[in-house]
């Protein structure tokens, strides 16, 4: 049997407009071991935190998402 991928993800944010141009969907991993003093997500910082996924969930997601937005688009 075949491993599957996995991560921990600290949370998705569908509408992304920061750090650079245009609107994206985000995926904001779980652990950095940085401890930047400028970072904007501290929150991400416990490698204990957030949820597990496997890459098929992260991409289910993400699919959900841009499906949706391109429906707002049609309309």
């Amino acid at each position: 049997m075949t491993e599957k991928i996995k991560g921990r993800i600290s949370s998705f944010q569908s509408m992304g407009t920061l750090d650079g141009p245009g609107v994206r969907f985000v995926v904001f991993t779980q652990g950095c071991p940085l401890r930047c003093a400028c970072c904007h997500n501290p929150e991400t910082w416990d490698k204990n935190g957030g949820r597990v996924y496997t890459a098929e969930e992260v991409a289910a997601v993400s699919y959900t998402h841009l499906r949706a937005h391109e429906t707002v688009l049609d309309l």
